[in-house]
């Protein structure tokens, strides 16, 4: 399911912005896909949810991806690798270790097994490379390719340690599980007591190192050490099933903060993954358009039926708190949306880096042969360091662009979420792209005191809110007189 942004446009010269009119939201893109959910496939591990180098299969639990909601939340963003496009066969020989097998049933050489890595959509082709299992070291010692390390992954149909060449030792840090080609053609785990390479997060054999913790541990911040002292109760996208109660708990990850809605996260770094806290609500990482593939920002997704129908967890001090809507296409599911104005904005949060919130409408594309699902909103973080805005100058009846004031806002790194705050990057014409701030001379709120000028003065507290002709209440631009 992909995910564009709504652009705006203002649909004059830039030179000449006479009537100020606003093109309004768009609904579809060429935007690569967002990514699948991989919510918490399930993994079979120790009571503790700290699984060694045997992988802890003591308790039997449900293996697999639970498939939530298909917006995103472990799944490459757009601009990733497709799952397949990456097998190497003619690197490595059919069937031997950390090479390429055709399907489970005798296709490795001796004392190897075809595993059936996770994918990163259901879409994507199961990718089966052959692995050495282990229990430790001394498992490895047969490997007639230099791999003689026993590392914890997860497999796809539970966790195991698995013999590989190196191991990382850093949580966040990249592991791959097979010798198709990824730069060095060699396989990676994760260094550390409880540490796993978190392949459900990416897809296939690449993951994620993660140090495993868990909430109900009394160790030290739940078995987390420096510098990723916040143990995130599911962060791991797994769960295990406790042999003294039956039920299943959410493995934790350990990561640097909490990470909350509109902030930015990481698909492919397990310390920066969105709050899996119950109080943050249903939060996950989704890759938007116009940013580095892996990074996201967090969003809230809510059930559309059963006890906890259409509830929403965030909110924001200007836009107020979010609401359940059907941004997905899903009976089962939604997205919970700001219902936040861009023009002007209406989001008022100070933000995780301190430089405010601004309102950023999207919508999901939709799957072959359904309807459009309808847009949403959400507050996000304005990232930085922040760019110069264009600032405006009223000329008679019209206004016109100060030379040289602000900054390109178009870039495939977040340009466009760095414009300041109160302000949004618009498209006036093809190949120019600024932060306009917009205003209202409304005194009724949310538009007031947001859309004011004076409050949120972009040059001097001489700016005005300019209504050219044909310019509505709304759909004005602040301006120096």
């Amino acid at each position: 399911m992909d995910l564009s942004q709504c652009k705006r446009s203002m649909g004059l010269s830039l030179l000449l912005v006479g009537s100020l009119a606003l093109v309004a939201c768009g609904g579809d893109s060429d935007t690569p896909d967002a990514g699948g959910m991989n919510k918490d496939g399930t993994v079979s591990t120790a009571d503790t949810g700290m699984p060694g180098a045997d992988g802890g299969t003591a308790d039997t639990g449900n293996p697999g991806q639970d498939g939530g909601p298909t917006a995103d939340g472990g799944g490459m963003d757009g601009g990733g690798r497709d799952g397949g496009g990456r097998d190497g066969g003619n690197a490595c020989t059919q069937g031997t270790e950390g090479c390429p097998c055709v399907s489970p049933a005798n296709t490795c050489d001796t004392d190897l097994t075809c595993n059936a890595w996770p994918q990163a959509r259901s879409t994507d082709p199961i990718i089966r490379t052959c692995v050495r299992t282990c229990m430790d070291n001394a498992g490895c010692a047969a490997s007639t390719v230099g791999n003689q390390t026993c590392s914890v992954f997860f497999l796809g149909s539970g966790s195991g340690g698995i013999c590989v060449s190196s191991e990382a030792s850093a949580p966040g840090a990249a592991c791959h599980g097979s010798r198709r080609p990824n730069g060095t053609g060699m396989t990676v785990g994760c260094a550390g007591p409880n540490a796993m390479c978190l392949t459900n997060k990416v897809g296939a054999d690449d993951g994620t190192c993660a140090e495993l913790c868990s909430v109900t541990s009394t160790a030290p911040n739940h078995g987390c050490t420096a510098p990723n002292l916040f143990c995130n109760p599911g962060g791991s996208g797994l769960v295990i099933t406790s042999s003294q109660t039956g039920m299943q708990e959410g493995v934790g990850a350990c990561a640097a903060t909490r990470i909350g809605i509109g902030s930015v996260c990481s698909q492919r770094d397990s310390t920066k993954s969105c709050d899996t806290s119950s109080t943050a609500g249903q939060l996950f990482c989704v890759g938007v358009p116009d940013v580095s593939p892996g990074t996201g920002f967090c969003f809230e997704f809510c059930d559309r039926t059963g006890a906890q129908a259409n509830v929403c967890r965030s909110s924001d001090p200007g836009a107020g708190h979010y609401t359940c809507v059907d941004a997905l296409g899903d009976p089962m599911a939604g997205v919970c949306s700001a219902e936040c104005e861009e023009f002007p904005d209406t989001c008022s949060g100070r933000g995780a880096l301190g430089a405010g919130t601004v309102c950023h409408g999207f919508q999901f594309g939709a799957d072959p042969g359904m309807p459009q699902p309808p847009p949403f909103s959400s507050c996000l973080d304005v990232q930085t360091p922040t760019l110069r805005e264009t600032k405006f100058k009223v000329n008679g009846t019209q206004i016109g662009a100060i030379p040289n004031s602000g900054d390109d806002c178009s870039g495939s790194n977040g340009e466009g979420f760095r414009c300041p705050d109160g302000t949004n990057c618009i498209s006036p014409q093809a190949g120019v792209n600024i932060c306009v701030r917009q205003c209202s001379t409304s005194t009724v709120p949310p538009l007031f005191p947001r859309g004011g000028c004076g409050l949120n003065a972009p040059t001097s507290t001489s700016a005005i809110c300019f209504l050219g002709p044909g310019a509505t209440d709304t759909n004005s631009l602040c301006a120096e007189p």
